[in-house]
This record gives structure tokens, sequence and C-alpha cells, in this order.
């Protein structure tokens, strides 16, 4: 059997796990389509690569009137976390607009895009409900925004040790983004200039505490699935 027909036939063996949840036997079955994938990767030296759409794109995420601090945050963590590069441009007709894009293999651009939509609404929604809640009103909205992405940021660097210490060389590599989309970036941003992300200090740290606390509200998504870590 050709090398491409076996990782075909580990690909219709993962499917078939993944579908197997609404029965005991199902279940049953789900894990019979594991053990039996692991068993011909292992035979066949097949990498968690070798499963994997290589295909390289970008997408615009969002356009902006006013791109703020928090919003360059915001995207840089979730492409950080999620095997993306962030980068933004000018609208190509409309001067006064800013395009949100991110770059990398098309699965981890159309997840992290996902996620950046969820936690940019969450933000928005929570600090209008505490503008109109809070006694300062809208004068410390900065301080609760930092405090939420600083809880978020925590968030995200607890659930990467949490994976790494149970996690092999190979899982933990394949969490990094992948060699072959930092080459490419590289070369179509080659003349682009470098943002920084300027932080603002805190000037109230009860408005800052509660954007934290609140934070801890956020779900995030798990970044390591029962595919991946069969395949590790």
């Amino acid at each position: 059997m050709e090398n491409a027909d076996i990782i075909e036939k580990v690909k219709g063996l993962i499917a078939l796990a993944n579908d197997g949840k609404d029965s005991e036997k199902r279940d049953e079955e789900s894990q019979n389509a594991f053990a039996m994938a692991r068993k011909l990767m292992i035979k066949y030296r097949i990498e968690k690569e070798d499963l994997e759409s290589t295909d390289i794109g970008e997408e615009v995420i969002m356009s902006f009137e006013n791109f703020e601090w928090w919003e360059k945050f915001l995207a840089s963590l979730i492409g950080k976390n999620f095997r993306v590069k962030a980068y933004f441009s000018e609208h190509a007709q409309s001067k006064d607009k800013i395009l949100l894009k991110y770059y990398g293999l098309k699965k981890d651009v159309e997840l992290a895009k996902e996620l950046f939509y969820i936690a940019h609404q969450t933000i928005l929604n929570y600090v209008g409900h505490y503008m109109v809640q809070s006694k300062f009103g809208p004068l410390y909205r900065k301080d609760y925004i930092l405090g939420f992405l600083t809880a978020l940021q925590e968030k995200f660097t607890k659930q990467n040790e949490n994976i790494f210490q149970i996690a092999s060389r190979e899982l933990r590599l394949s969490l990094q983004i992948s060699s072959k989309v930092l080459t490419e970036f590289e070369k179509i941003t080659e003349n682009f200039s470098i943002s920084q992300i300027e932080t603002p200090v805190i000037e109230n740290k009860e408005s800052y505490l509660n954007g934290y606390d609140d934070a801890q509200f956020f779900k995030l998504p798990q970044k390591v699935d029962k595919e991946v870590l069969l395949i590790n």
C-alpha cells in the first residue's frame, strides 16, 4: 500500500473516531478507530504534519477607522497563541480605514479569526457594561481593558504550560508557528514598517482589577483536541 493511501486511511479512522460520541457502542468504536490509526502511524512513521493541510493564506479579520492599542494587543496575543502572524495595512479604497489581517496555515487563520471576533466583541460588551455601572464612568476605560487583557494573557500562558507538561517534543513543536509560514511571511513583509504596541500605564487600580476579574469568565478554546493527542 502506498504511503498516500495509508495517510488517507489514517485520516478516515480519525474522522470516524471523532464522530463516535453518541452512544457507548459508538464510543467503543471511536476508541478502536483511534487505536488503529495510532498503530498505522507508528508502523509507517507518519507524522502529524503529514495529516495536515499545508495551504498558506491570509485573511482580512476586521477593518477599523480607529485601530486602538488594545485591539493591536489582542490581535497580536491571539496570533502568537494560534500559530498565525498578525499585521495591518491601509484599505486600498479608503485611506481612513485600517485592515487587520492574519497570515498562516488556512485552518489556523480560521480559528484565530473566530477567536478574535469573539474576544473583541466580549471586551466591548464587558467594558460597555462596566462604564455604565462604574462610578468612574468612561474615565478609566483603558485601565479596565488592560486588566482584562492581562488576565487573558495569563490564561493563554497557563494553558500552554499545562499542555507542555504532558506533551511530547513533537506536540510542542506542532504548537509553534511553522517555519514555512515564517519564511513566506518574511518575504511579503520585507518592506513593512514595525508598529510598536504602546500599552498604557495603569492610572486606576480598581478599574484594572475589575477588568482582570471579569476576564475570568472568558473561556479559551481548547488548543489540543483528541486528534492531536493521538497523533503525538
